[in-house]
C-alpha cells in the first residue's frame, strides 16, 4: 500500500512538472512585448491627407495579384494602372505565425503580437494595446466580426465604429465566398449615400485624422476552399479590383475630388498552393503593398542599386519600376504619418519613408516622432528592468546606455530645427533600429536564468524517474537507507539544501520575481537532492554495467536520436520503419515463422511508405478514402468470421456505419463542390458518428480480440469522415501493423503466453479459459525485452504524429478534413476535432500496448517509466534546441516541436488509462461463454 501511495505521489508530481515546463516555454519565449505608460507623439505640420482608405485583402498571395496573364493582361488592371501610373508598390513580408488576427495587428497597431492570442481564436485581446484606430479622429470599419471587433474594443469610446455581417455568411462550403466583399463594397456604398442625406455624418466624415478599414474575406475562404490557383480564387481577385475601383470612384464624387484621400491596400497574409495559413513559406509570408492617393510617391524608374534575389519583378513584368518592400508593422507608422495622428504608442513599426511624397522637413519629423515613440517603449522597459534586478546582477544595453538615448534625441532636435533633414532621418532610423533592439534585450533579459534552471530540473527530472524505477520495479531494498552515518550525510545534504533555497529566495524576493521564477528554482533543487540522497547507490548501479548493457544504452540513445531528427525530417520514419522491418532477421523469428516474418517486413514497409509522400491536404484524392472504407470492411468481416467467438449484432451495426460513412464523405465533397453547402443529414450523421465511437465498442463482446476488432471498426469509421486523401489508407496499414506487432512479440516471447481467442474480460480484470486468476496476480519481473517493446512503442506514436503531415507546422491543416462536421469557420471547433483525428492512430497504438501487456504480462509500471525516461530525453532535446535567432519558421518549429513533446508525455497515462477501460469495461459485467 505504501508503494501504491508513493506511485500515486509520483505520478502527481510528474504530471505537474511536465504541466510547469510546457507553461514555461510561454513565459521564456512568449511574453507579451506590451509595456504601457508612454506618451504619444505627432508631428506638428499639416499632414498631407485628411482621411485614408485602408484595404484589406485576407489571404491574397502577391504573385496572384501582380503576375501578367497572356497578351500581357493583368486580372486586377485597375490595381495594375494604380501601380504604374498614380502610387508605390512592393512586397510586404508577413511574420510567423501568418493568420487574420496577428497580422491585423501588426498593420493596425505596428506590433508583433505574442501566441497568448492563439487562446482566445484569435479574435479577443489578451492585452489591450493602441492602434491607428485609436488614434484616428473617427474610424468606420466593414467586414468579418473575427476581425473588427479586436479594435473596437478598448478603443477611446464612440470612436470605432463597425459594420459587420453575420459569422454564418463565412461558410467556406457556400456558394460564393466573393459575396463577402461584394457585400463591404456595397455597405461602403450605402454609407456615403446616407451621408448625403445625413448632415451630422456628413460633418463627421469631412473632418480631418479619419480611416476607412475595409476588410475583404472572400479571397481567403475561397482559397481555404478551393485553393488558391481555383478559378474562384483567382475571380474573386477580380471582384476584389473591380470593387475597388467603384468604391474610389464614390469616395473622390463625395469629396470632390479634393486630393485629400491616401489610399492603402494590402493584405495580411498569403496562402499556400494547398489552401492554408500559419508558417513561414513565401507563399504565406509574401503580400502585395500598393499605395496611392495624397501624399504617397508617385511611380519612379528603378535605381540602378535596387536588386532582389527573388525574382519576382522580373516575373511580374515591373523590374522598370521602382520596389518598396517593406515589413508588415511598418504599415502602421505609414499610416499615422500620412494622417499627422499619434502612432500607436505599442508600435515596433519603423516609417518607409520613400513611400511618403512630402516635405522634407515633414519627412525628417515624422521620422523623428517615430524613433521618439519606440524609444519611450525601450525607456519603460529598461525602467521596469533596472527596478526589478540587483545593481550587482544588472547588465545595461550597452549601445543606448545611460543618458545617452535622451542625449541623441536633443541632438536630432536640434537637426531639425537646423535644417539638417537628411541626418535627422538616417540617424532617426539608425536610433529606431537600436531601440528595438534594446526592447528585444530587455524583454528576454531573464532567458539565459530560466533556461538554466528548467534544463537542470529536466535533468534531475529524468534521474530522478531512473531512480525510482529501480526502487519500484526493480530491487526495492537497495533503496533503504541504513540508520548509520549515510543518515548524517543525507541529513546534512538536506541542510545545504535548504541553505540554497532560503538564499535563492530571498534574492527572488528582493527582485520582486514573479511566483512563477520560485517555482522554477524550487524544482530542480528537490529533484538534486532527492538524487545527491541517493548517489551511492547510485553510482553503484553505474559501476556494476557491464559493456554489453553500455552498448545496448548507446544504441537506444542513437535510436531516440532518430526520433528526434524525425520532427525535421519524416523521411528518417520510413529509415527507422525499414530497419524495423529488418529487425526480425536478428532474431529467431525467421526459424519459428517465416510467413508472419514476411508479414511483418511488408507491413513496416508499406507504414514507411507514406513519412516518404507529400504532406496530405495538398490535394483532395477520394479514391484512397473509398478504397481504405471498402478494405476496413472486408478486413472486418474476414476477421469477425474467422476469429471471433461468436457472430455479433454491434459487427453488424459498425459495419453499416462504416459504409454510410464512405457514403457520407463523398457526397459532402460533391456537395461542396457543387456550392450546395453542407447537407444536414451528413452533419448529423458525422457528429452522432463521432460520439457513438466511444460508445458502441463497449457493448461487443468481453473478448480481447472482439473488442479490438469493434474499436478498430469504430474509429476507423471516424477517421474516414476526416481524411481527404491517402491519410486514410494510413490508418488502416497502421492498424495492421499495430496486429502484427502483437503476433510479432507474442511469438518471441521467452516468457509463458496466453492466446488472443483465450482472454476475456470479467469485472474489468482479464482472464483466460486456463487460468481463472487475474493477470495482475501474475505479471512477470522486467526484463531487456521491455526496453526494447518501449522503444517501439514511442517510435509509433512518432509515427502516429508525423505519418503523414508536419502537425508541427501549422499549415499542415486543411479545413476540408473536418468539412463533415462543419463548413463555418470556428477556430476552437476545428482544432479539438482536429486534435481527435491526431488522437485516433495514438488509440490504436495503445490498444496493441494493452493486449501486449496482457498477452506477455508486461509489468506495464516498469514500461510507463521507461518510456517516460525516452520522452523526457526527447522533450530535453527539444528544449535545447529551442532557437530565438534565425527564420520565424525556424523558431516557431522548434518550440512546437517542444510544444507537441511535452503535450504526449502529459497524456500518454490518461490516454493508456482510457484505451484500457474501452477494451475492458462492459455495462453488463457478465461472463462470456466459453466456446
Amino acid at each position: 500500500m505504501a508503494l501504491f501511495s508513493e506511485i500515486r505521489w509520483f505520478a502527481f508530481i510528474g504530471v505537474l512538472v511536465h504541466i510547469i515546463y510546457l507553461a514555461s516555454i510561454f513565459e521564456v519565449y512568449f511574453t507579451s512585448p506590451i509595456v504601457s505608460g508612454m506618451t504619444p507623439h505627432s508631428v506638428t505640420q499639416e499632414p498631407p491627407a485628411k482621411r485614408l482608405i485602408f484595404i484589406v485583402s485576407d489571404g491574397l498571395r502577391a504573385d496572384k495579384l501582380y503576375e501578367v496573364l497572356k497578351a500581357n493582361v493583368s486580372r486586377a488592371p485597375y490595381l495594375r494602372k494604380i501601380v504604374e501610373n498614380r502610387g508605390s508598390w512592393g512586397v510586404l513580408h508577413t511574420r510567423v505565425p501568418t493568420e487574420s488576427r496577428p497580422g491585423h495587428v501588426a498593420l493596425l497597431a505596428g506590433l508583433y503580437e505574442d501566441v497568448s492570442a492563439v487562446t482566445k481564436g484569435w479574435k479577443e485581446n489578451p492585452v489591450q494595446f493602441d492602434s491607428i484606430f485609436n488614434q484616428s479622429y473617427h474610424t468606420w470599419s466593414w467586414g468579418s466580426p473575427d476581425i473588427l471587433p479586436m479594435f473596437s474594443k478598448g478603443a477611446s469610446p464612440q470612436r470605432v465604429t463597425t459594420y459587420m455581417y453575420p459569422s454564418e455568411f463565412e461558410d467556406f462550403a457556400a456558394s460564393d465566398a466573393s459575396k463577402l466583399d461584394t457585400w463591404v463594397f456595397d455597405k461602403v456604398n450605402e454609407f456615403f449615400i446616407e451621408a448625403k442625406r445625413n448632415s451630422s455624418l456628413d460633418k463627421e466624415i469631412k473632418k480631418n485624422g479619419i480611416i476607412l478599414f475595409l476588410h475583404l474575406l472572400g479571397v481567403d475562404t475561397n482559397g481555404h476552399a478551393h485553393k488558391p490557383y481555383s478559378k474562384k480564387y483567382l475571380d474573386n481577385i477580380v471582384t476584389v479590383d473591380k470593387g475597388i475601383e467603384r468604391t474610389v470612384e464614390v469616395i473622390e464624387n463625395f469629396f470632390e475630388f479634393d486630393q485629400n484621400t491616401a489610399y492603402i491596400f494590402t493584405s495580411d497574409h498569403g496562402m499556400t498552393d494547398w489552401g492554408s495559413h500559419g508558417a513561414g513559406l513565401n507563399q504565406e509570408t509574401d503580400c502585395p503593398m500598393i499605395a496611392w492617393g495624397a501624399g504617397i510617391s508617385k511611380p519612379m524608374i528603378a535605381p540602378p542599386e535596387q536588386h532582389y534575389d527573388d525574382g519576382y519583378s522580373e516575373k511580374w513584368h515591373l523590374s522598370h519600376l521602382r520596389r518598396l518592400d517593406v515589413m508588415q508593422a511598418d504599415v502602421t507608422p505609414l499610416a499615422a504619418s500620412l494622417l499627422g495622428i499619434p502612432i500607436p504608442v505599442n508600435s515596433v513599426g519603423i516609417l518607409p519613408v520613400s513611400y511618403l511624397n512630402t516635405s522634407h522637413s515633414y519627412l525628417a519629423e515624422s521620422m523623428l516622432v517615430n524613433a521618439k515613440e519606440i524609444i519611450d517603449q525601450f525607456k519603460i522597459k529598461r525602467k521596469q528592468r533596472r527596478a526589478n534586478t540587483l545593481r550587482i546582477f544588472y547588465r545595461e544595453f550597452r549601445p543606448l546606455k545611460g543618458e545617452t538615448v535622451d542625449h541623441k534625441i536633443n541632438n536630432l532636435t536640434r537637426f531639425l530645427k537646423e535644417g539638417r533633414y537628411d541626418d535627422v532621418i538616417s540617424a532617426s532610423r539608425t536610433l529606431a533600429t537600436l531601440s528595438i533592439e534594446g526592447l528585444n534585450y530587455y524583454h528576454n533579459y531573464n532567458r539565459p536564468f530560466l533556461s538554466v534552471m528548467i534544463a537542470g530540473g529536466f535533468i534531475g527530472w529524468i534521474i530522478y524517474v531512473i531512480l525510482f524505477t529501480f526502487k519500484s520495479c526493480i530491487n526495492p531494498d537497495v533503496f533503504e537507507i541504513p540508520r548509520t552515518d549515510v543518515t548524517k550525510k543525507v541529513s546534512k545534504i538536506e541542510s545545504a539544501f535548504l541553505v540554497i533555497f532560503f538564499t535563492a529566495f530571498v534574492l527572488l524576493f528582493v527582485q520582486r520575481s514573479p511566483l512563477t521564477h520560485y517555482i522554477y528554482v524550487a524544482i530542480p533543487s528537490f529533484f538534486w537532492s532527492q538524487i545527491l540522497k541517493q548517489h551511492k547507490i547510485l553510482f553503484e548501479r553505474i559501476n556494476s554495467v557491464g559493456i554489453g548493457d553500455v552498448l545496448y544504452i548507446i544504441t537506444l540513445f542513437i535510436c531516440i536520436e532518430l526520433l528526434v531528427m524525425s520532427f525535421f525530417y519524416r523521411i528518417c520514419l520510413t529509415v527507422a520503419l525499414a530497419l524495423l522491418g529488418a529487425w526480425p532477421l536478428t532474431t529467431t523469428l525467421v526459424q519459428k515463422d517465416k510467413f508472419l516474418c514476411g508479414f511483418w517486413l511488408i507491413s513496416c514497409s508499406l507504414v514507411g511508405v507514406f513519412p516518404s509522400l507529400p504532406v496530405v491536404g495538398r490535394t483532395a484524392n477520394y479514391i484512397y478514402v473509398n478504397l481504405t472504407g471498402i478494405l476496413t470492411i472486408l478486413i472486418g468481416i474476414c476477421i469477425a468470421n474467422r476469429f471471433t467467438r461468436k457472430a455479433s449484432s454491434i459487427f453488424l451495426i459498425q459495419f453499416i456505419l462504416a459504409s454510410l460513412a464512405i457514403f457520407v464523405v463523398n457526397n459532402t465533397a460533391a456537395s461542396i463542390n457543387r456550392k450546395h453547402g453542407l447537407p444536414l443529414f451528413n452533419q448529423i450523421y458525422s457528429w452522432l458518428l463521432l460520439c457513438t465511437g466511444w460508445i458502441l465498442p463497449l457493448f461487443s463482446s468481453n473478448f480481447l480480440l472482439d473488442r479490438l476488432l469493434s474499436l478498430f471498426l469504430s474509429f476507423m469509421s471516424s477517421y474516414i469522415l476526416f481524411s481527404t486523401s491517402y491519410e486514410a489508407l494510413f490508418c488502416l496499414c497502421f492498424c495492421n501493423l499495430m496486429a502484427v506487432w502483437i503476433a510479432v512479440e507474442q511469438k518471441l516471447s521467452t516468457f509463458p503466453t496466453e492466446s488472443l481467442l483465450e482472454i476475456y474480460f470479467e469485472n474489468g480484470k482479464p482472464k483466460t479459459r486456463n487460468s481463472l486468476d487475474d493477470f495482475d496476480s501474475i505479471e512477470r519481473n522486467p526484463s531487456s525485452i521491455d526496453l526494447r517493446i518501449a522503444y517501439f512503442f514511442v517510435l509509433f506514436i512518432v509515427v502516429a504524429f508525423f505519418g503523414t503531415g508536419n502537425i508541427a507546422s501549422i499549415n499542415s491543416f486543411d479545413p476540408m478534413t473536418v468539412s463533415c462536421f462543419l463548413t463555418i469557420f470556428s477556430p476552437f471547433t476545428m482544432s479539438a476535432l482536429l486534435i481527435y483525428k491526431i488522437l485516433i492512430p495514438f488509440i490504436m497504438v495503445m490498444s496493441a500496448l494493452y493486449a501486449l501487456q496482457i498477452v506477455l504480462r508486461i509489468p506495464i509500471k516498469f514500461l510507463l517509466f521507461v518510456v517516460l525516461t525516452m520522452t523526457d530525453l526527447m522533450a530535453m532535446h527539444f528544449f535545447f534546441m529551442i532557437r530565438d535567432q534565425g527564420s520565424w519558421l525556424d523558431i516557431g518549429t522548434s518550440i512546437s516541436h517542444y510544444v507537441i513533446m511535452m503535450l504526449v508525455i502529459i497524456s500518454l497515462a490518461s490516454l493508456f488509462g482510457v484505451t484500457s477501460w474501452l477494451i475492458s469495461y462492459s455495462p453488463t459485467q457478465s461472463k462470456p461463454k466459453l466456446i
